[in-house]
């Protein structure tokens, strides 16, 4: 069988993520899930603007969106930073790159969700990448910096530090 994913114009498949029996499909406008009979959206027009950055982590798939971090967990959708410990944080990302150059890796032992962004500037020519880490249990975010170009080999050494008093960075 073949399903076709209905788009608005400039929408595009930005990642697909396994969830149990489903399929998460995410484009840059929405999600999708498929469940082998069909393929329906959700009402929540929180897209994934960085296709590496959709992975399962515990019970939920964990993305970028357009200036927030989601995860879904096959019922509902997660916007985590509620409290704008990232707002700061987001001004520091070169968001014209991080299609390409953000990804994201989970660490099963510490149960963390590992987001590495690319940074914007000054910052970006010290050669530093924005390390923002998520406690797939308690939904804590963290952040670090890590020194580029980054060897993926090296992920788990990164040692994130909570947010002060929600300042962000």
């Amino acid at each position: 069988d073949v399903f076709h994913v209905p788009s608005r114009e400039g929408d595009r498949i930005m990642g697909v993520a396994g969830l149990g029996d489903l399929l998460v499909l995410l484009t840059l406008d929405d999600l999708w899930l498929f469940d082998t009979v069909s393929l329906r959206p959700l009402q929540v027009a929180a897209g994934c603007v960085a296709p590496r950055s959709a992975v399962k982590a515990g019970n939920r798939v964990v993305y970028l969106g357009d200036h927030a971090l989601y995860g879904f967990d096959g019922a509902g959708l997660t916007r985590y930073d509620a409290r704008g410990e990232l707002s700061r944080t987001w001004d520091l990302i070169a968001w014209q790159s991080v299609e390409t150059d953000a990804f994201a890796v989970v660490d099963q032992a510490s149960r963390e969700y590992r987001l590495f962004l690319p940074i914007r500037g000054e910052i970006r020519d010290a050669g530093a990448t924005l390390v923002v880490v998520l406690n797939v249990d308690t939904g804590n975010l963290c952040k670090d910096a890590a020194a580029a170009p980054w060897d993926d080999s090296d992920w788990h050494s990164v040692s994130p530090k909570p947010f002060q008093n929600g300042s962000g960075v």
